[in-house]
């Protein structure tokens, strides 16, 4: 809902990777949340769990997907 509310809309994910559109006022917040979200996937729904290896995404932000890498 966070992302939706911002406009961005999933493109296409691979692999670990979520690519997504937004609008270019708000693309460094959707990075931001997305990195939140990915870090913390295992604290999603009713049981916090304890994940044993810090997990630290990081995202980049491109017209293309080939310039993103």
């Amino acid at each position: 809902p966070r992302l939706q509310e911002l406009g961005s809309h999933l493109l296409l994910t691979v692999h670990d990777e979520l690519i997504s559109e937004a609008p270019d006022d708000v693309t460094n917040d959707v990075r931001e949340i997305k990195r939140e979200l990915m870090g913390d996937s295992y604290r999603w729904g009713p049981i916090d769990l304890t994940y044993p290896v810090p997990i630290d995404p990081d995202g980049s932000i491109a017209k293309r997907w080939s310039e993103a890498k």
